[in-house]
């Protein structure tokens, strides 16, 4: 099993979507599962593009915030790097990892959501016919 935990900043996601503006979620600025659906439906849309296509940073750009990172442990401890650190450090490093990974398809099989944090389950595969990798990604 591949599990992968990325950090992205949801204060950018509320501002690039327009959450706190246009009265998305609750008073309490939580957000409502079809919003973390949404916004896990886009990030895997990124993740399904080519990897020549530029619009993976365009795409980026539009519901990451410039901190944007990588953190997974089990990615880490393969690689030889610290546990608990950056996997791909900033956005640079995502955009060249995605450039240079195989195509992927990714499919979800459920979305978490307790208030600003989201968990989102899912299942890829390396295309055309690799094995299926079941993951668990984190957003905080």
């Amino acid at each position: 099993m591949r599990i992968l935990a990325i950090t992205l900043p949801l204060w950018a996601l509320f501002s690039m979507l327009g959450v706190f503006a246009d009265g998305w979620g609750d008073n309490d600025h939580c957000l409502k599962q079809s919003e973390a659906d949404d916004l896990v439906e886009t990030f895997a849309a990124l993740i399904n593009l080519a990897p020549d296509d530029p619009a993976f940073k365009t795409g980026l750009d539009k519901i990451a915030a410039p901190t944007y990172q990588e953190i997974s442990d089990s990615f880490n401890i393969v690689a030889g790097l610290p546990l608990g650190g950056p996997t791909e450090a900033n956005r640079t490093a995502v955009e060249i990892d995605h450039a240079t990974h195989p195509s992927v398809v990714i499919k979800t099989i459920n979305t978490w959501v307790a208030c600003e944090n989201i968990t989102w389950h899912w299942i890829m595969t390396i295309a055309p016919n690799g094995p299926p990798i079941r993951g668990i990604t984190m957003w905080e």
